[in-house]
């Protein structure tokens, strides 16, 4: 197993540093020609694919700009390849999940499953007012990476409304535990494409992500629970889950990447006074205003923001401040709402925390009170 992982290592630092090598000597001169016009066909398609407002944005920035954007890929790869290794390294995988992963009740596994998809249904109802703004605005569509691969152009507005009612009765299919994998599976996947069109107009909207890739795993917890409930285990007994830690793994490199991206773009700066002025200012909410005056707030407050996003993570392995680091992720978001009028105040950032929640314990604590309500009303009979 130890060399399992060595040998892991080195591959996925060869594959990087030959990657690194590969774009220093040929990938990057390339970016040059294709600002100029005169690159390669296959590389001028490839940046199509990848980076359709190239065109656009050339006539506004410099090289240098996208010198910069395709350097902090190579950057960015770098670290991510360091990343997985120094973990891999000091890490045994077996150990690490043993540790983190814990047995749950039945009744744990059902409330969150309910609670979730009841939370998709309440976060998605109103895309259906889309459809017809998606097809009136066909003549500006330009498909994200895949629609362009696979050429998926807007569709008849009678299938978007047929695909939602799919996906309605799909979400009420897994609520009801009828066929859950396969339907939540359907529901994940027309969430994508729903999200696809609407991305496609050279806008995108960042305020579902965590919603989204749980919705991705959830056909695999779903199918992980029954596996478990097929092995013959006793019916109540409580039952584990790796897909479960994944999806608390997803959302904390969520925050994590969001803080990161910030860094890489704009180092320290981001941080400043200056730069937290600007973009309350930027905004006009009322509230903000009068908080970046003060000059204690303007420095404590974007530190705070961008020391939360990039130690979420934290959560995963300190289970006492679990409930610390919620409450502060709660003000996080509503205080990104008040202050600069981003995003609803209950955002579905704030709505995915119920997979850090102990819903064992919450619900021993109610049946307890019931229990004891009940007492007292016999007594009092």
């Amino acid at each position: 197993m130890k060399n399992a992982r060595t040998y892991t290592i080195l591959f996925i630092l060869g594959c990087t540093l030959s990657s690194c090598l590969l774009y220093i000597s040929v990938f990057r001169a390339y970016v040059s020609l294709a600002y100029e016009g005169s690159a390669p066909d296959w590389f001028q398609q490839l940046i199509d694919i990848l980076y359709p407002r190239f065109q656009v944005e050339k006539q506004r920035f410099e090289l240098s700009f996208f010198l910069f954007k395709a350097d902090q890929i190579l950057v960015r790869t770098l670290l991510l390849a360091l990343g997985i290794s120094f973990t891999l390294w000091i890490l045994s995988p077996k150990q690490f999940l043993e540790k983190n992963i814990k047995l749950h009740s039945p009744s744990f596994y059902s409330l969150l499953v309910t609670i979730f998809y009841l939370g998709l249904l309440y976060f998605t109802w109103m895309w259906i007012w889309d459809f017809e703004q998606i097809v009136r605005m066909k003549s500006f569509y330009k498909g994200v990476l895949l629609y362009r691969i696979f050429h998926l152009p807007i569709l008849p507005l009678p299938l978007y409304y047929s695909l939602y009612v799919l996906y309605i009765l799909s979400i009420i299919s897994v609520l009801f535990r009828y066929r859950e994998v396969l339907f939540s599976t359907i529901a994940a996947v027309i969430l994508l494409l729903f999200q696809g069109y609407s991305f496609s107009f050279e806008k995108i909207d960042h305020g579902q992500v965590t919603l989204t890739y749980t919705a991705m795993l959830m056909p695999a917890l779903l199918y992980e629970l029954r596996v478990q409930d097929n092995n013959k285990r006793p019916l109540n007994s409580h039952k584990f889950s790796w897909i479960l830690f994944l999806i608390q793994l997803t959302i904390a490199g969520v925050y994590f990447l969001a803080g990161a991206e910030k860094l890489l773009t704009s180092g320290f700066e981001w941080a400043t006074v200056e730069t937290f002025r600007s973009y309350v200012y930027l905004h006009g909410q009322e509230l903000g205003i009068k908080l970046a005056e003060n000059n204690l707030l303007a420095h404590i407050l974007p530190w705070g923001a961008l020391l939360f996003q990039l130690f979420f993570f934290v959560i995963l392995f300190q289970k006492r401040l679990k409930i610390l680091i919620l409450i502060l992720g709660v003000f996080f978001h509503l205080g990104t709402k008040l202050l600069m009028d981003i995003g609803p105040y209950f955002s579905s950032w704030i709505f995915v925390y119920i997979f850090f929640i102990d819903w064992d314990s919450l619900l021993a604590r109610w049946n307890e009170f019931m229990t004891r309500r009940h007492k007292k009303s016999q007594n009092g009979a």
